[in-house]
């Protein structure tokens, strides 16, 4: 019997190039999902500890929104409220445990809530 060889295969520039081609794509696709993956962690969901109710006003007509600090901290906050294409704001610091009482809030009102460090809250009246 005679010792046969089987002599290597040599690349050729074809098939180089299509694996090359490859392994940028994989690589690419990679990259996009390490970087969604990446984004939606730091995309952290920071609710604001506030409780709201709405009474009705007792003299005049319309209602008043009460916000409730649900911390022991002072928590700023921002009260936006949107009414027939009108915004007017009001600023208040709530102290822990404590409320704060915003009136003349009328149906068909959107009401944002903003504070430093949590997700904005909205509110639309009915």
């Amino acid at each position: 019997m005679s010792d046969s060889t089987i002599p290597p295969m040599k690349a050729s520039a074809n098939s180089t190039n299509t694996f090359l081609a490859a392994a940028l794509v994989a690589v690419s696709l990679a990259a996009i999902v390490l970087g969604i993956q990446y984004f939606q962690a730091e995309r952290i969901v920071n609710r604001m500890p506030i409780g709201l109710t709405l009474d009705r006003h007792a003299i005049t007509p319309g209602y008043n929104l009460i916000a409730y600090n649900r911390t022991n901290q002072s928590l700023r906050v921002k009260f936006t409220i949107e009414a027939m294409g009108l915004e007017r704001s009001r600023y208040a610091v709530i102290d822990g445990g404590r409320r704060s009482v915003i009136p003349g809030i009328a149906s068909g009102d959107r009401v944002v809530i903003e504070s430093p460090g949590y997700d904005d809250l909205a509110v639309n009246v009915q």
